[in-house]
């Protein structure tokens, strides 16, 4: 079961735009072109930043303050009602891999998955303190579904599109979070940028432009059919599950940095966990099994490892599908996403591995 935020805005789940047009626009921010844009350092350069300040506040003066979104009880009364007996969280990357339907049959128990494309770490942790635990439901297990090191990411996803997550799953006292996001943002242009994008109300002129764009170059490319029954049908064409099996580029984030338990939301997860009396697995996920991502694999051995010895310290589960030989390269779809005539299988795979160790 797919969670959105709030009734009203369920309806109109990221304003139109589909869950993997958000995924290529996090692409294109996150793509090397972008990463590594070098700024000059010439004094006429310079001047011209000093010169274009002016002109920001000039512009953002007529912008007005974004009215927060509210936050979402109805979803806390929907987990009070379903009662579940696991809890899966994630992305994408749970919603190609799990059939919630499949694995109730398998465990004979009420299964419910928590998963929006795109969302991280520090949704998730919103997820367990404010939703799950404030549910007063006590799973058998929270199962958390991730990747790469983005328990040292906390800031990733938490903008732009994604900041209606972040709104509608926290209350009003999120000290922990703040203070988590505040200790990640580094040179004051990031500090900047994170207070104009969480306190203007910036997403209309962005879905505007983006509108008017899309809009423009239909009334070149498409005939004889309305430009909102085009845009439907390309969004339903592009989701990640009628990829080809193909490798997705990406760009590894600080894959040689140790993992620090201070550094984003891990600490916090467990913090509310052990408040709500809930058990918690952390599930790594296999990425893509090719060179690129075995070469990875090495360097983040000790990362992984330090990793999973906070968890276990910690009293929780921590369980690692990398390098298993039952997942092979044919299973996989777009980048690290399990094909969708493999979900069942990979269900199968996942029940296999983990009911004798947690006697599901």
């Amino acid at each position: 079961m797919l969670f959105g935020v709030n009734s009203k805005h369920r309806e109109s789940l990221l304003q139109g735009v589909t869950t993997s047009q958000a995924q290529l626009f996090a692409r294109v921010r996150d793509s090397d072109t972008i990463q590594n844009v070098k700024f000059r350092s010439d004094s006429w350069f310079n001047f011209g930043l000093i010169a274009l300040i002016p002109v920001l506040i000039f512009t953002i003066s007529g912008i007005p303050f974004r009215q927060k979104i509210p936050f979402d009880k109805e979803l806390v009364r929907q987990i009070e009602h379903l009662n579940p007996d696991y809890i899966v969280l994630g992305n994408s990357m749970v919603e190609s891999r799990i059939n919630s339907k499949l694995l109730s049959s398998l465990t004979n128990s009420n299964v419910l998955l928590m998963t929006n494309g795109g969302i991280q770490s520090a949704v998730w942790y919103l997820l367990v303190k404010n939703m799950i635990v404030e549910s007063n439901v006590t799973p058998k297990y929270v199962f958390i579904f991730f990747r790469g090191n983005i328990f040292s990411m906390p800031r990733e996803r938490t903008e732009a599109n994604y900041r209606q997550y972040v709104e509608a799953y926290s209350t009003e006292n999120e000290s922990t979070f703040n203070t988590t996001i505040k200790n990640d943002l580094g040179f004051p242009v990031e500090q900047i940028r994170h207070y104009l994008t969480s306190t203007l109300d910036l997403q209309p002129y962005r879905s505007q432009s983006q509108n008017f764009i899309q809009a423009l170059a239909y009334q070149f490319a498409a005939t004889g059919s309305t430009y909102i029954s085009h845009r439907q049908m390309m969004g339903e064409l592009f989701h990640y599950s009628n990829y080809r099996s193909i490798e997705a580029t990406k760009t590894d984030h600080n894959f040689d940095k140790p993992f620090r338990p201070e550094d984003g939301f891990m600490p916090a997860i467990i913090d509310e966990a052990d408040a709500g009396d809930i058990k918690m697995v952390f599930v790594r996920i296999q990425e893509r099994p090719t060179k690129h991502n075995l070469e990875k694999n090495e360097r983040m051995r000790d990362y992984i490892g330090d990793l999973e010895k906070y968890v276990t310290t910690r009293g929780h589960v921590f369980y690692d599908f990398t390098g298993d030989t039952k997942l092979p390269v044919k299973m996989y779809g777009e980048g690290d996403h399990i094909a969708d005539a493999y979900r069942d299988q990979y269900t199968r795979h996942f029940y296999s591995k983990l009911k004798e160790r947690l006697k599901l």
